[in-house]
């Protein structure tokens, strides 16, 4: 399962954000529709049945998955390059 990790990776993102608003350059791309239908699904293997798919809210979601291994890259290229 990869909840855990997009959480880590999700973490670290907007800990490098916060840390500098130059440190990392992402392309988002805007989820709307608030309110739509869902789409039903039929359980399969160990999935249950399910309606998935449906917004509550406007948001951005990130265009491309980001590795904490490029994030970390990222991280420490910049801050190497911002030694007082």
């Amino acid at each position: 399962m990869r909840v855990p990790s997009l959480i880590g990776s999700s973490a670290l993102l907007a800990l490098l954000i916060a840390s500098s608003t130059a440190a990392v350059t992402m392309d988002w791309t805007p989820i709307g529709d608030p309110g739509n239908a869902c789409d039903p699904q039929p359980a399969h293997l160990t999935f249950p049945a399910g309606c998935f798919g449906s917004v509550g809210n406007t948001y951005s979601i990130g265009t491309y998955e980001v590795t904490k291994a490029r994030l970390i890259r990222e991280s420490l290229t910049w801050s190497s390059s911002h030694k007082p």
